[in-house]
């Protein structure tokens, strides 16, 4: 009876493509037969299905991409705009999360991660294993903080959307050792103690709800060089765009609208041909 229901229990896979058993010594993973007939076939399922995706999600960005052109055009004279077509269109996404006061379990909860992260950066200090690799990490960071007019153009398109990309920190806020140990290394003056300080006092007391712990109303409240990492290198899709255009055309004028699904909730003409140092940005809700 017990092997009975054991065999019961065993689920057959079947191949995908030819819809046979496949033998129990083919990895559990694995989703088709040991026939080479059906390995091809699976993957040049796969490569189908991902060429198909990515032509769907080009699609969806050219039609997103028209919406923004038409709205350019019907909001340009209201924003004081003599040629709207200088304006490249550009979609990025956006944040559309309530800003709530910050909970203290969220701190506390924050707070002993945080505490856990800086004595593991702190031995890590401590190991001349590991000194050179810190060094290098601190310099990388040093040269990509270094402000550029293609910068400031990326700054103004993440405030209009505020923060799309930045609901995933939840209470870690994308801090690991590696961040720590850079802190560290910057200002060989603090003790673990005051490193924690410098990171608690920089909590704000609204944030946006299920967003990262420092994503407050106007931003960033954690000083860039306190950052992670990925907060500086991270660009979304729209972003990329851009940044792609600016370089390729040296155009510094983007019609930037902020959407959600097939509605675009922000926009903006963001101008910095005039004074690249401040970019003028119009909002036109």
């Amino acid at each position: 009876m017990r092997s009975t229901i054991n065999s019961m229990s065993i689920r057959e896979r079947t191949c995908v493509v030819c819809g046979e058993v496949i033998d129990e010594c083919v990895p559990r993973l694995q989703k088709y037969c040991s026939n080479r007939k059906c390995k091809w076939e699976y993957f040049d399922r796969i490569r189908k299905q991902i060429r198909s995706s990515r032509e769907s999600l080009k699609r969806k960005r050219e039609r997103l991409k028209r919406q923004a052109r038409d709205l350019r055009d019907n909001t340009a004279e209201a924003a004081g705009i003599g040629n709207p077509k200088d304006f490249t269109p550009a979609a990025i996404p956006v944040n559309t999360r309530r800003v709530r006061h910050l909970p203290e379990k969220r701190r506390r909860t924050f707070r002993d991660r945080l505490m856990q992260l800086i004595g593991q950066a702190a031995a890590e200090r401590r190991s001349s294993a590991r000194s050179k690799d810190n060094t290098t990490i601190q310099m990388n960071c040093d040269a990509q903080m270094q402000g550029t007019e293609l910068r400031s153009i990326l700054r103004n398109a993440c405030a209009i959307c505020r923060g799309g990309c930045c609901i995933h920190g939840g209470d870690h806020a994308y801090l690991k050792v590696e961040t720590l140990l850079r802190c560290m290394y910057q200002h060989p003056e603090l003790q673990q103690h005051q490193v924690l300080e410098e990171y608690l006092s920089c909590l704000p007391k609204k944030t946006y709800e299920d967003s990262c712990i420092y994503h407050a109303e106007f931003g960033c409240a954690l000083p860039r060089h306190l950052r992670a990492e990925s907060c500086d290198s991270f660009a979304c899709e729209g972003l990329v765009e851009i940044k792609k255009h600016a370089i390729d055309t040296k155009s510094t004028r983007f019609f930037i609208a902020a959407m959600e699904g097939k509605n675009i909730l922000r926009s903006a003409f963001v101008d910095g041909e005039s004074n690249p140092a401040t970019l003028h940005i119009l909002l036109v809700d």
